[in-house]
């Protein structure tokens, strides 16, 4: 049994690997929080983990808290977006301190490429963590799940999940869809609980891989609308963005956006062009993991849910 330590634990990916790992019952889990402890004593009855205050910058008191802990492995899940990337004083920490050996990075998504980087900020500073890492002796890796399926749930499965973003592309609640490009080609879809589980049996192996691979399901946009339309019993009202448009930093928006665009503080124009990038980052191939390279290989025991299985469960009582 080692110290894990979860940067980001009381957010929407952080809290569902917390609860994993607690659930998993083999590493002790503490959460890393801006908010001071007493703050978050019902929290921590909930969960069952400790919350520990943290200012993520101050290195050499990050440090300190990692060796009087005695965090053995870091999990990051803050959010990437930013104009830097905010893992980085949390890496120098887990290279100073003298307990820590393991580091997951913050990434749930697909593996980029400096073309990416130069289209999204946050693949810019998923990258430039990745480079800071590997000039440390501590064993690291980012985990690559494709899209959450979470965000395709409906008010019945939210209450199931914590992420709770609108969906994009398929926007199931109003029955519409804009496509980015063909819609033909195969897109990874992984449930966050079912993710969670993986990460949770990935604090047992030996030895880690700088790319690590969990797949859930794999379908294509075109496939998803299809399935979706079955589980409502609805025809979804759908158009297609070319890649020229998706270039242009633009798309089609649905009646979805609308909540997100306001909920957001980015202005709408950059939400566009991130949205875009991701559509077109699913057009050419990038959410297309590949299954030879998945921990699904690992763990067979894991049974990962389907996208057919989590719309038919999360929409079909909706079907007339």
């Amino acid at each position: 049994m080692v110290t894990v330590a979860v940067a980001g634990g009381t957010g929407k990916v952080g809290r569902t690997i917390v609860e994993a790992i607690v659930a998993a019952g083999e590493h002790k889990v503490v959460i890393l929080s801006r908010e001071k402890p007493k703050e978050n004593k019902l929290l921590e009855e909930e969960i069952g983990a400790s919350v520990l205050a943290a200012d993520i910058h101050n290195i050499s008191a990050l440090t300190e808290l990692f060796e009087k802990h005695n965090v053995h492995t870091v999990i990051s899940t803050l959010g990437m977006n930013g104009p830097e990337p905010i893992e980085i004083d949390i890496i120098r920490a887990s290279e100073a301190s003298q307990a820590t050996k393991r580091f997951i990075s913050s990434d749930w998504g697909l593996p980029h490429t400096e073309k990416h980087a130069a289209q999204a900020n946050s693949a810019n500073n998923k990258l430039r963590a990745q480079d800071e890492l590997r000039k440390t002796n501590l064993e690291w890796t980012s985990i690559h799940i494709g899209f959450f399926l979470d965000f395709w749930g409906s008010s019945k499965s939210a209450a199931k999940s914590n992420l709770h973003t609108p969906s994009t592309f398929v926007d199931i609640k109003h029955r519409a869809a804009a496509i980015p490009g063909s819609g033909d080609v195969p897109v990874t879809f992984t449930y966050s609980r079912d993710v969670a589980k993986f990460v949770a049996a990935l604090l047992n192996l030996e030895k880690w891989e700088e790319a690590t691979y969990i797949i859930g399901d794999k379908v294509t946009f075109n496939e998803m609308v299809k399935i979706a339309e079955e589980a409502t019993g609805d025809k979804f009202n759908v158009v297609y963005d070319s890649v020229e448009t998706l270039e242009k930093g633009e798309l089609s928006e649905l009646p979805g956006h609308e909540a997100m665009f306001a909920n957001i503080p980015a202005p709408k124009a950059v939400m566009k062009k991130v949205m875009s990038a991701y559509g077109l980052w699913a057009e050419s191939g990038g959410f297309n993991l590949d299954e030879s390279k998945a921990v699904n290989n690992v763990f067979p025991d894991i049974k990962p849910i389907t996208v057919r299985e989590f719309l038919e469960d999360a929409w079909g009582n909706e079907k007339k």
